[in-house]
């Protein structure tokens, strides 16, 4: 049986004095219910432990057991787990309910401080009740000595059995609620500096800038970013974000040809006549489904399709202005799909297809408004912007019912954001398809849902261009129809078992009623979620019955990311690869659209094929033969393979070379030789630690939400994301004697290791955020007093001040505002320095205060003397960046750079450098 302890000392980072202390009771945390007053445990304590540490000092041949200095904890047991037991101040808790749940609500945890409080009364309450039931345990034992007659004595014994039920019953209530209540009280975060800003990231204070931010004006020439100075490989600058010039250049051309198209192709009117003829009787104020009609047959479409062009029908616009909106409607969903593409950090692919402008501008199908609003569904989703995504994705399935083939991703995905934000986006999508088809509904609510969401009607085997191949009389047989249907719900259970769900279906990712803000952006990355859309989307095309010539728009811009994503080969068989696949899809649309079709009003059509097929592939050809050339002509430094970095260990991460690989050796021997100066003490830590100890730093890497940490399967080991980690975990235990030890100053060199869940944009860019880096950390333990961490803090802002400028580079110092705050943090500082190639600040380093946060959940004490008795204080930890390698090489080579694509070396690492003054660039 393990019982909580009272807490005893003062809340994690108080910005106040400490309270008076407690008395000896108060300040007991061991296992077992008693808790005796000061002085008796000291006179029963004396003497057993004198006769411990005699028998101890007799084994090692020592005559005193005081040449012991640094007491460890007497147990040692190999399972980290039964060595971390955290130590919540629930008095404190209880008694500043509102003030903790305020801080936590201003650092966007989801934490309930009053459920812990009541679970810590409940607790306590029973812990007393245990204490009671065994002292009258003890009290019966008494009583059964000496004689007495047999039926008392019986019934003696009955009532001990009954005590023993008690007492074992109330014991596993007891450890249960130890349990919750620990449970509950890990997503408490710490509390927060009085002076430090509320709200998120745009909140932060400048405190300083040291320097002037470089730019090309008074530089005097063109500044080149960190992979442009670098020399990134053909891998590296096909992930070039998809806002470049070409991109702009090759939508401008688009829009020339889009215009051309409308200008001297001629319309095919069979489309556009059946809209105008159906949504005529909408604009008459005929709702009921089941009297609107065209020449194709009944209508087929939602309302949301009635409402669009029902508003071309009744503003009599010219076929020419409708054609103009579209053509603008194709162009919008271009810039939307390099948006995306740019999110999912995947390679610039343009995206021209002559059936796709025809679907857009010559046939004005409905599938090009849907479709459009189905991208800019997903492009809102990856901005964050949940409840807007699925009002666009309800707009889009009320155009044309194809979107749902992506139901199943839009619905597992709000659902690891958790059920309740699940349902709430839900019933936002449920209230705008009611709101559109009120009017239906009202007229005629069967026919309606019949025909808008029925499922496809007349399926002649003519229209079909994916199993067209099949004889007939096997294309319409049900035996086919559920064959394929079944063939979709396979893949999707599969995809969605092995692929898409963090633990699959049984996992604890789709089974929480609520996600964490911060949690949620680690939920997926913007990779994952775009190859999740276009995934389930194309199992969905590939499993229908008949795919008509218009459905091209519906996947033919997602198969260059799929099939950039699922060729795991070099970049330029990656480039290949998507040219190939592309072309061939356009290629079989293009070739396969000759045959006869009939309506339902008895007349024919005779389809055309397209005479000529080669633009899209010369165009996606030329546009990757560019970036080749650009990359073999550019004189580059050579500092960074990414290509083999990805073919070794994956995306995000490389290897450094040449120039880059001194300069990061240089870094981390200056920072560290600087720190050791100022009385910092070296270390090089395990970058494998436990996972008890990671969590109790706060990073919680068990969780199915906290992505950032890496697991090493089977073992209950993590790769650690900073030195911070097994620093902390060093004194894991310890009791250390603070008028000897205290403060510590220490600084670790390591790799750390980080997924970057949920990272996206421009800061994802090159070697800005990698999987793998190298780090030299600063890390200190003060005293309990707050104001003895806040001085330390300083000292170490002070520090990473003097090397950034030491270096030469432009950099500011931010307060960082409430919603930045890990849950260990009182107090963060961030350094960010100008990127001037990147154009933007970076940040470089951040130091924080936890005050006793991670102690508490490490059991790190400490006392003034080592003969002291009692009054063991929580010890403060601080953490802080002497040198994140990758960033500190982005500002070096972008700050430094000369005209001639050279990099001077600064001049404090030249010493480190073999010499070398200046990075050369090679010709290549």
């Amino acid at each position: 049986m393990a019982l909580e302890a009272f807490a005893a000392s003062r809340p994690a980072g108080a910005p106040f004095a400490p309270r008076p202390e407690r008395g000896a009771a108060q300040r007991w945390s061991g296992p077992g219910p008693a808790r005796a007053t000061g002085a008796e445990f000291r006179v029963a304590l004396v003497p057993v432990a004198l006769a411990l540490a005699g028998l101890h000092a007799s084994r090692r041949g020592e005559t005193s057991p005081r040449r012991r200095s640094r007491p460890r904890s007497a147990k040692k047991k190999d399972d980290a787990g039964e060595l971390v037991r955290p130590t919540f101040d629930f008095a404190y808790w209880a008694e500043h309910v509102e003030e903790v749940q305020k801080n936590a609500d201003n650092r966007q945890f989801n934490c309930d401080v009053a459920e812990v409080v009541a679970v810590y009364q409940e607790h306590r309450s029973s812990a007393f009740e245990l204490q009671q039931l065994a002292k009258k345990r003890n009290e019966h034992a008494k009583s059964m000595k000496g004689k007495m007659e047999p039926d008392a004595r019986q019934a003696l014994i009955e009532e001990g059995k009954k005590i023993k039920e008690e007492i074992s019953s109330m014991e596993a209530k007891v450890d249960a609620l130890s349990t919750k209540m620990n449970s509950l009280a890990l997503a408490v975060p710490n509390l927060t500096h009085p002076d430090t800003p509320i709200g998120e990231e745009e909140n932060a204070t400048v405190l300083r800038t040291h320097g002037t931010p470089l730019s090309s004006e008074n530089a005097g020439f063109k500044l080149r970013d960190h992979l442009e100075l670098g020399g990134a490989n053909l891998h590296a600058l096909l992930e070039i974000p998809a806002a470049s010039p070409l991109a702009l250049i090759l939508l401008a051309l688009d829009l020339v040809l889009t215009s051309l198209i409308v200008w001297k192709v001629p319309f095919t009117n069979v489309d556009w006549e059946a809209y105008m003829t159906e949504v005529e009787f909408v604009v008459r104020g005929e709702f009921d489904y089941q009297q609107i009609s065209g020449p194709t047959g009944p209508i087929a479409y939602p309302a949301g399709f009635c409402w669009l062009y029902g508003s071309f029908r009744w503003l009599a616009l010219e076929l020419s202005q409708v054609q103009t909106i579209f053509a603008g409607l194709y162009l919008a969903t271009m810039l939307v799909l390099l948006k995306i593409y740019r999110h999912a950090k995947a390679p610039l692919w343009v995206f021209g297809s002559l059936r796709c402008h025809s679907i857009f501008v010559l046939r004005l199908f409905n599938d090009a408004a849907a479709q459009f609003f189905c991208y800019f569904a997903l492009l809102l989703l990856l901005e964050g912007c949940h409840r807007s995504s699925s009002l666009i994705y309800s707009l889009s399935v009320s155009v044309k019912m194809q979107p749902l083939l992506v139901c199943p991703v839009v619905g597992l995905y709000l659902v690891l954001h958790g059920w309740k934000k699940a349902l709430s986006c839900i019933a936002t999508m449920l209230v705008l398809q009611l709101f559109l088809a009120l009017p239906f509904l009202q007229a005629n609510p069967w026919a309606y849902l019949r025909l808008a969401f029925g499922g496809p009607g007349d399926l002649q085997h003519a229209w079909s261009v994916n199993w067209r191949f099949l004889p007939e009389v096997l294309f319409t047989s049900r035996a086919f129809v559920l064959s394929l249907l079944l063939l979709h719900i396979l893949l999707l259970l599969y995809f969605a078992h092995f692929r898409w769900i963090p633990g699959g279906f049984l996992g604890r990712s789709i089974r929480r009623w609520h996600v964490e803000p911060v949690a949620r952006a680690g939920a997926l990355e913007p990779k994952q979620l775009v190859a999740m859309w276009f995934t389930c989307n194309f199992i969905g095309i590939a499993c229908l019955r008949t795919m008509h010539f218009q459905f091209l728009v519906w996947y033919f811009h997602t198969v260059p990311f799929l099939a950039w994503f699922a060729l795991g080969a070099t970049s330029l068989q990656r480039c290949l690869g998507v040219v190939a696949l592309t072309g061939l899809v356009e290629l079989s649309f293009l070739i396969t659209t000759h045959g006869q079709v009939r309506g339902p009003d008895g007349r024919s059509w005779n389809t055309k094929g397209v005479p000529s097929w080669q633009g899209s592939l010369i165009l996606q050809a030329w546009v990757q033969q560019r970036v080749k050339e650009q990359s073999q002509q550019r004189e580059m430094l050579d500092l960074f393979d990414f290509e083999s970095g990805g073919k070794v260990s994956g995306q995000k991460f490389l290897y450094f070379k040449n120039g880059a690989a001194l300069l990061e050796l240089a870094l981390i021997q200056w920072a560290t030789h600087q720190a050791v100066k100022r009385g910092f003490q070296p270390f090089i830590p395990p970058d494998l630690v436990r996972a008890p100890v990671v969590a109790g730093c706060g990073f919680a890497p068990r969780d199915d939400e906290a992505t950032q940490i890496y697991e090493v399967s089977d073992s209950d080991l993590c790769l650690a994301g900073t030195a911070e980690i097994p620093m902390a975990g060093m004194f894991l235990n310890e009791t250390l004697i603070a008028s000897k030890e205290l403060p510590k100053r220490l600084v670790a060199f390591s790799h750390a290791f980080r997924t970057e869940a949920g990272s996206s944009g421009s800061e994802n860019r090159g070697i800005y955020r990698l999987h793998q880096f190298s780090k030299v950390e600063l890390f200190a333990v003060t005293r309990s007093e707050v104001e003895e961490s806040n001085k330390m803090l300083e000292e170490i802002r002070a520090l990473e001040e003097e090397l950034f400028t030491e270096l030469g580079l432009c950099f500011r110092v931010l307060d960082m505002p409430t919603e930045e705050l890990g849950a260990p943090a009182y107090r963060k500082y961030d350094m960010e320095a100008w990127m001037p190639g990147l154009e933007k600040w970076g940040e470089i380093s951040s130091c924080s205060s936890c005050t006793d946060f991670q102690a508490r959940r490490l059991n790190i004490r400490h006392k003034e003397e080592y003969n002291q008795k009692g009054n063991l204080q929580f010890a403060h930890t601080l953490n802080g960046t002497a040198c994140a390698v990758p960033r500190m090489i982005i500002s070096i080579l972008e700050t430094f750079q000369n005209e001639d694509g050279s990099v001077s070396i600064p001049e404090v690492l030249q010493p480190y450098m073999m010499g070398m003054k200046v990075l050369e660039p090679k010709a290549h």
